[in-house]
């Protein structure tokens, strides 16, 4: 007996060094410090120890079976099999459907010693075994048995999961769903806790429990992104984990979508609290409904986000997108109208900036430029087909609030002189001479500067033309001035010594 106790003391040993990894820092000695002159330390085969130790526990258990250790010895020899098992079928030397020894020796621990302490890490042990040999039914009856018998062990979670990853595979979502939720019940304590939400939405998801869905969603994305207030994912984030939030995401798309689209975004955080992602949801939804070409679906969903969040800070953007949603569309109305609504709302002197600083948003300003330039030329040239005062009228207020807006823009002179032209167009000439002049000359050195210099001549000319009495005369005046000006600021243009002529017979 003593021999066997001192063979079952070397074995434990032999067993724990088998079976636990090792410390190496914590191994350091002076003896490992490198000395000449003394040959090599052989390497330990690991396989022939292990190996080594299961011959001595079958020997154990072969010469005493009556001892109280036999217990502990089956469950170490059933785990050192395991890992032969186990390497056997990484390195593709376990044949297909071959019988676990592992199962076997686990099964005999469970039945000859149902009260043995560690019987619930031989249980989850056993599932191992069979899932390894491809025994995947045995497995899950195995983890079933786990949760129910083992509520507190050490493994439920993990247990749990794999549970539901089977369920949800074959397709039984409302079985999947329960183990999935057994897994959420301590929280962020459990390493499977997010992924268990995630496949939880899935699971709901695939049960057509859309709003179900949507809370196992948010409740993901309340734990991975709750700070994020951008359309932008963060450059943190792993591939997997990427990967993870963008198929949340387009779940979270879908069930929005089949249960009325961007609408119930805005009910549904009105309900349960707004979240600083919101902007994230409301663009993937748009982005889904554009794949499938339901453009003003797309467009309906930035123009909501937009409008219920007016001043977050990436409103403006998504009010672009609406514009360029219509553009691809075709939709030429809907993108004039969304960039005269887009002008409105952010040229310099709306309530937007009454506390944002214009120096910080340059390219939400040059948007509302170009923007601009659109709307203007295209009610000028409509103007020109309609020809009616209000036409002109109606161009001429977009050409004033870009020149009112943007005095010292680079393109400010250019839109000046087609001002001035239009003025010129709707008969408006004493306007258009006092616009023709200042875009000569209160711009600085330009490609229309003479250009509109000399066409200031004609608009007084025409002017004078209407007049008479004492007013002709004081046009006539101004005209001589404006002309003596010209000749001196462009005295290279090819009318400048004619235009200095006419002016010196005429004073």
């Amino acid at each position: 007996m003593k021999r066997m106790l001192s063979l079952l003391g070397a074995l434990f040993l032999q067993g724990c060094a088998d079976l636990l990894p090792v410390d190496r820092d914590a191994q350091n000695t002076v003896g490992e410090i490198e000395i000449t002159g003394l040959p090599p330390v052989p390497p330990i085969d690991l396989s022939n120890s292990r190996a080594k130790a299961m011959e001595n526990y079958r020997a154990f258990l072969k010469e005493s079976p009556d001892s109280q250790e036999v217990p502990e010895a089956i469950r170490r020899l059933a785990d050192l099999q395991l890992s032969v098992e186990a390497e056997a079928l990484t390195e593709g030397r376990l044949a297909a459907g071959s019988r676990s020894r592992a199962a076997e020796l686990y099964r005999e621990l469970l039945q000859r010693f149902p009260d043995h302490e560690g019987n619930a890490s031989a249980l989850y042990q056993l599932a191992r075994a069979y899932e390894q040999s491809g025994e995947i039914e045995p497995a899950m009856e195995v983890l079933s048995s786990y949760t129910r018998e083992h509520p507190d062990g050490e493994r439920y979670d993990e247990a749990q999961f794999r549970r539901g990853e089977y369920l949800f595979v074959h397709r039984r979502y409302r079985e999947a769903e329960k183990a999935y939720l057994a897994v959420l019940k301590d929280g962020r304590k459990s390493e499977f806790y997010l992924q268990a939400l995630y496949k939880l939405g899935w699971a709901r998801f695939k049960q057509g429990a859309y709003p179900g869905a949507l809370d196992a969603y948010v409740q993901l994305l309340d734990e991975t992104v709750a700070s994020l207030d951008s359309t932008t994912l963060p450059d943190t984030m792993s591939p997997a984990e990427r990967e993870r939030l963008d198929d949340t995401l387009r779940a979270l798309s879908l069930s929005f979508s089949y249960l009325g689209g961007s609408g119930q975004i805005r009910d549904y955080f009105a309900r349960k609290g707004a979240r600083s992602y919101e902007p994230l949801l409301y663009a993937r939804l748009a982005a889904l409904y554009l794949g499938k070409e339901r453009y003003s679906d797309a467009a309906a969903a930035y123009e909501l986000f937009a409008t219920s969040h007016p001043q977050h800070r990436e409103a403006p953007l998504f009010r672009s997108r609406v514009i360029d949603v219509y553009k691809k569309a075709g939709f030429s109305a809907q993108v004039l109208a969304e960039k005269e609504k887009f002008i409105q709302l952010y040229e310099p002197a709306s309530p937007y900036w009454a506390e944002r600083d214009p120096a910080e948003y340059r390219e939400l300003l040059q948007q509302v430029q170009r923007h601009l330039r659109d709307v203007a030329h295209h009610y000028h040239a409509l103007a020109q087909q309609q020809k009616t005062p209000q036409a002109w009228a109606a161009a001429g207020r977009w050409y004033q609030l870009y020149l009112r807006s943007f005095p010292t823009s680079e393109q400010a002179p250019y839109m000046n002189f087609l001002y001035a032209e239009l003025l010129t167009s709707a008969g408006h000439h004493g306007r258009a001479a006092a616009e023709y002049e200042h875009t000569a000359y209160d711009y600085g050195d330009h490609d229309k500067a003479a250009e509109a210099g000399y066409a200031a001549l004609l608009a007084y000319q025409k002017q004078e033309a209407r007049l008479h009495g004492r007013a002709r005369q004081e046009w006539h005046r101004k005209g001589i001035d404006s002309a003596i000006r010209f000749a001196d600021t462009f005295p290279e243009h090819r009318e400048a010594l004619a235009v200095r002529t006419r002016a010196a017979q005429q004073l």
